[in-house]
């Protein structure tokens, strides 16, 4: 009888614990196989082989995201074959790392004016980020940002697990802060200036502010020069100096131009102007800081407080100069003060025969009254007379004939004898009761006269 020996091949599988990288695909371990004591490359024709996976506790159905696998084979051989068991290891641990394989681009994200940042100040939504697999998150090494164009490192994180973390660098231009603090002061203007390094600030409209004048922009205690390159954030002052009023009383004078109402500490050395005023000479300024009339007041530059000043004045005089139109001379009267009341001088009262005097009068016409207080200038005053009239009735005697008699009457005028009455005066008889102007009746009559004298004629009461 002969035998024959049958054999089965002994086939030795082994799962090796195997790290890769994540590539999108579903991964498995390196499994190695023996076959009858030989290296395979692979299983012998008819194997069915079926892998299992765990992910922690949990079964999956394969190995693709990252993570880090429990990978179990179960080997089905074909006739022939058998698995030695002692050999064999079908259990192997498959780690899938992140994958750093992707594409990644960084830039500053600049707006027009080509600035997002400010030093100091950490702020990454500046960045422009374009990542490959989808969003994720950048974070920058520093913790601040420096004026001028320096670079920057990252570190870009996506969103996506199964993808690695990147690092960086990205250059980021920072430009200077200028900021300015109006101090108490308004402006609907000024806003903070970004300068790049180097650059310089560009000088704003002043500001304003009420009962101030603006002196100028600061830094701490120095006046800022805006020629100088803006190289760190700076933050300009604005300084300002009190305005004081100057008022001023100049007591019915008038100023040839304009003096200043205002002043303060930087307005450069002034004069003030000097007022006129008609009929008088001006005499100086009593007032603030002044112990006497001053003619000359200069404020000088750094000068403070309000201040009050007054006009005083000396009167011109002049003279009253009399012309007597033919009366007796009378002393003029010198060192009359313009504007002086006329009424509270005494003028003299001239003489001249068979006249009797009628007043002064300001023209040769004797038709303006004298002033009620002294011009600016020689006062020339003219006499005015009246001519005396003497009117002199004398007794009468005339013998009955029917016809009609009349009181005898003679006539002088200023001293002169005169045939009948200036031209336009009147005389009215009164004999007895009767005002007539005659009478023809045999009797004694007391007769009587009314006169009236035109202007510039006077009855001399006194010789009738």
């Amino acid at each position: 009888l002969q035998l024959y020996a049958k054999w089965n091949a002994l086939v030795v599988v082994t799962l090796t614990d195997t790290t890769t990288t994540f590539n999108g695909n579903a991964q498995n371990v390196t499994a190695t196989y023996t076959v009858a004591g030989a290296t395979a490359n692979a299983l012998p024709e008819g194997t069915n082989v079926t892998y299992t996976y765990k992910l922690g506790e949990n079964s999956v159905a394969n190995a693709t995201n990252v993570g880090t696998y429990t990978v179990n084979a179960a080997v089905q051989l074909p006739n022939g074959y058998v698995l030695d068991e002692n050999a064999s290891d079908l259990e192997a641990t498959l780690t899938i790392k992140a994958s750093s394989n992707y594409d990644l681009t960084v830039s500053v994200n600049y707006d027009a004016r080509g600035y997002y940042v400010t030093s100091n100040t950490l702020s990454t939504s500046i960045l422009e980020v374009t990542c490959g697999v989808g969003t994720g998150t950048i974070v920058l090494d520093e913790t601040t940002f420096t004026v001028g164009s320096n670079e920057y490192n990252y570190t870009f994180t996506p969103n996506d697990t199964n993808y690695a973390s990147k690092r960086g660098t990205v250059t980021i231009i920072v430009r200077a802060t200028v900021t300015f603090e109006l101090n108490g002061g308004t402006s609907a203007s000024i806003d903070a200036q970004y300068v790049e390094s180097g650059e310089k600030a560009t000088e704003p409209t002043d500001p304003t502010r009420t009962n101030y004048e603006f002196e100028g922009w600061y830094v701490g205690d120095v006046a800022y020069n805006f020629n100088t390159p803006v190289t760190e954030d700076i933050t300009l002052t604005a300084h300002w100096a009190e305005v004081y009023t100057i008022t001023y009383n100049l007591d019915g004078g008038t100023v040839n131009g304009t003096n200043r109402t205002t002043y303060s500490r930087l307005t450069e050395t002034f004069e003030l102007i000097n007022p006129v005023k008609s009929g008088y000479e001006f005499a100086g300024w009593t007032g603030t800081n002044l112990n006497q009339a001053t003619e000359t007041v200069v404020i000088e530059k750094g000068s403070t407080g309000n201040r009050s000043y007054t006009a005083t004045w000396t009167a011109h005089t002049n003279s009253i100069i009399f012309n007597e139109n033919g009366g007796e001379e009378v002393a003029n009267i010198s060192n009359v003060a313009y504007n002086t009341l006329l009424s509270t001088i005494e003028f003299p009262t001239p003489v001249r025969a068979n006249y009797e005097f009628a007043g002064w009068y300001a023209n040769e016409g004797l038709t303006e009254n004298v002033p009620e207080r002294m011009p600016d200038g020689d006062l020339q005053l003219y006499a005015k007379w009246n001519a005396l009239v003497v009117v002199t009735l004398t007794d009468t005697n005339a013998t009955y004939d029917e016809t009609e008699k009349t009181i005898n009457v003679t006539y002088k005028v200023a001293g002169e004898t005169v045939q009948q009455l200036p031209a336009g005066s009147t005389i009215t008889y009164k004999y007895g009761n009767e005002t007539v102007d005659s009478v023809t009746e045999v009797g004694t009559y007391v007769v009587t006269a009314t006169i009236n004298l035109v202007d510039g004629y006077v009855l001399d009461g006194n010789s009738v």
